[in-house]
């Protein structure tokens, strides 16, 4: 029976075969909340198989996913140290594994990916399943001991990702903007970061993350995107029967939308910085589902998410009162974050005048030349996604965990569509919730008031 293509199936009883989506594009279900999307094309010399655990953002497990998949990729059971990998992967023309793991949203998700080169190239139908056949081990059949993770592995990686976190400081921009959300969300899920925290990794041991591991790959959601010219690739007989058949899938909720702030937050931090930043955090109250969100991503644009932006003319350029000045929207989570680079004393009157472009676009103060130049901008970005086969991966998965399957052409059809009045009454839902100000060790104190 063929499955609707709804998003993440978590509540699948049997295997479901398969449903053609388009004349390029196959999504198979092969088994209870594991799905794969066939993406064909032979626009590339290489083919790339991504393979994405989805789970819920939680605080009690988020360093958990982050460390697992860094000992993961130390060695598998038939690959069973990093040397080894490496030249099974050069052995496979130089195919490229590679791991993440990031918040979409409220998901944390871990990523894995293999590109290799396609089988046209090798002289052997069997390559492609060949280089699968690596991925699959590292994702399936760590390196045990005794029936464990090895210690050595899980201890040397606990020290990486311990310096992963606190290096984080050391990007100080990413930083302001990770510190803003999480003080805009300290309440909610999306104020977690990511990789986790230093104070869960000492009481984490090489148990813990094997039941951690065994728990996951029963429970946890998968998806895999494959962009690739091979028509006959069966990716299920890479997958155990244990995880195949499983029985409890967890269920992804969608992320909690906030329409109002109750109050305003100002955060002042202060560190060894020689240029102050200014972050501001913006509620939307417009979910990805809403028809009026496109409309919304054009006033951002129009906003500060291009160098034609208004952020960019008045504060940056016209006023210079910021080394940068941009905006971004963050879809799954309907929240919109202005950061920008600002001299100690210019504090109050980059804010000022970033609050003055807000309002301009809730007045209607830009022109049909602004909406011009912002749908050229997300159309031009949109058909660039057809460039890479990364890219292709991204955009696919993001409209599998938004149950959104528009192609590139639909959303171009729907941004050259948008009127004026639809960006002025999306923007007129944005309200101010955060005000995020990094600025020097001993500075004079900054009062920033909006």
């Amino acid at each position: 029976m063929g499955i609707p293509c709804t998003g993440i199936h978590l509540k699948t009883n049997a295997l479901e075969g398969v449903v053609k989506l388009t004349q390029n594009k196959i999504k198979e279900n092969l088994g209870k909340g594991i799905n794969v999307s066939f993406i064909y094309t032979d626009k590339f010399k290489s083919n790339l198989l991504s393979f994405f655990f989805i789970n819920t953002l939680n605080r009690e497990d988020v360093t958990y996913n982050a460390l697992l998949p860094m000992v993961l990729s130390r060695g598998s059971k038939k690959y069973n140290n990093f040397i080894a990998l490496e030249r099974e992967l050069e052995r496979l023309y130089g195919a490229n594994f590679d791991y993440d793991v990031y918040k979409v949203g409220e998901k944390q998700i871990i990523k894995f990916t293999l590109e290799w080169a396609d089988s046209k190239y090798t002289n052997s139908e069997s390559f492609d399943e060949m280089a699968i056949e690596v991925l699959f081990d590292i994702i399936f059949n760590p390196l045990l001991k005794d029936g464990l993770l090895l210690e050595e592995y899980v201890e040397q990686e606990k020290a990486n990702l311990k310096k992963k976190i606190n290096n984080r400081i050391n990007d100080k921009r990413s930083y302001a903007i990770s510190r803003c959300i999480e003080e805009m969300c300290k309440s909610e899920k999306f104020g977690i970061y990511s990789l986790g925290y230093e104070e869960d990794l000492e009481f984490i041991d090489n148990h813990k993350l094997t039941d951690y591991y065994k728990n996951m790959v029963l429970n946890t959601p998968i998806e895999m995107v494959y962009v690739g010219n091979h028509k006959n690739l069966k990716i299920d007989k890479f997958i155990p029967d244990e995880i195949k058949y499983r029985e409890n899938v967890n269920e992804i909720p969608r992320e909690s939308i906030k329409e109002k702030s109750l109050h305003r937050n100002h955060i002042v931090e202060r560190l060894k910085v020689n240029q102050g930043k200014l972050v501001l955090g913006l509620l939307t109250g417009i979910p990805y589902e809403d028809e009026s969100f496109e409309a919304l991503t054009l006033g951002n644009i129009i906003l500060g998410g291009s160098p034609n932006s208004k952020l960019f003319r008045e504060v940056r350029e016209k006023n210079s009162l910021a080394y940068y000045a941009n905006s971004m929207l963050f879809k799954h989570k309907s929240i919109i974050i202005i950061d920008s680079g600002v001299d100690f004393k210019n504090m109050q009157k980059a804010l000022d005048l970033i609050n003055e472009q807000i309002k301009s676009i809730k007045e209607a103060d830009f022109s049909e030349k602004d909406i011009e130049l912002a749908k050229k901008e997300i159309i031009t970005s949109l058909r660039s996604v057809e460039d890479s086969n990364h890219s292709i991966t991204s955009f696919e998965f993001d409209n599998i965990i938004t149950s959104n399957f528009e192609s590139i052409e639909d959303r171009i059809k729907k941004i050259n569509n948008i009127k004026k009045d639809e960006i002025v009454s999306a923007f007129n839902k944005v309200s101010l919730d955060t005000i995020y100000v990094l600025t020097r060790e001993g500075e004079e104190d900054v009062d920033v008031t909006d």
